[in-house]
């Protein structure tokens, strides 16, 4: 009877190991067709015996192309958290930056809307850039010197009475072509850089300054008597 027992127990032993490596190619993948074979341990109890799927599982031969799957889509969206993250950011920088100039009304949020769309366009416009409702690498260092129009609410020093006669005196001296309204704008930012570089000074800066000054009332002294 021992004897009997003996080669049974050796054979229960065996049988799982012997059954499972019928079903595990060389690769470690399961015995099936290439072009039907699943993505995932559950999917291919529909592809072969449940119990041979349970021993695949314990012997580690299995590949796990959901689990790979699923790592890689959560790489993705990582990075997309990450770059979006960034965008808002910058946004946010921008907006703040339009603000301060009295371009943006609304909150600083991240988020590109009408208000920040129309604020980028008008701050371009009033700074003689490039008509645009994007802020590129130009309109941002402009915005940050110091140096960029503000909006005419935004500057509570620059009176419309001053602009307004600043905007005469450029017209009489043929720089200024708009309406003298008292309104700062492209026109008028355009003229003063005209009128400070005809005359040798530094145009970068759309502002009147004293030299800027000295020198427009030198060229309005100059002018004949009408």
């Amino acid at each position: 009877m021992k004897t009997k027992i003996a080669p049974m127990f050796f054979t229960l032993i065996m049988l799982p190991w012997v059954f499972a490596t019928s079903v595990v190619a060389d690769t470690g993948r399961p015995n099936i067709k290439e072009d039907s074979r699943p993505h995932s341990i559950e999917a291919s109890a529909a592809f072969t015996d449940p119990v041979r799927i349970g021993w695949c599982r314990a012997m580690g031969g299995f590949p796990s192309y959901a689990a790979q799957a699923r790592a890689q889509a959560a790489s993705q969206k990582a990075a997309r958290r990450a770059t979006e993250a960034a965008e808002s950011a910058q946004v946010k920088a921008d907006q703040q930056g339009l603000k301060d100039l009295g371009y943006y009304k609304g909150s600083v949020d991240g988020r590109v809307g009408p208000g920040t769309l129309a604020a980028i366009s008008e701050f371009r416009a009033s700074n003689s850039l490039v008509s645009a409702t994007t802020m590129d690498f130009s309109s941002r260092t402009l915005m940050k010197s110091g140096t960029a129009v503000k909006k005419a609410s935004a500057q509570p020093s620059a009176k419309p009475q001053g602009i307004r006669a600043d905007q005469e005196a450029l017209a009489k001296l043929g720089f200024y072509k708009g309406t003298v309204d008292g309104i700062p704008g492209k026109l008028t930012s355009s003229a003063v850089r005209q009128f400070k570089e005809k005359n040798g000074l530094d145009s970068s800066s759309p502002v009147l300054d004293s030299a800027a000054r000295t020198k427009m009332e030198e060229a309005l002294a100059a002018l004949p008597p009408k």
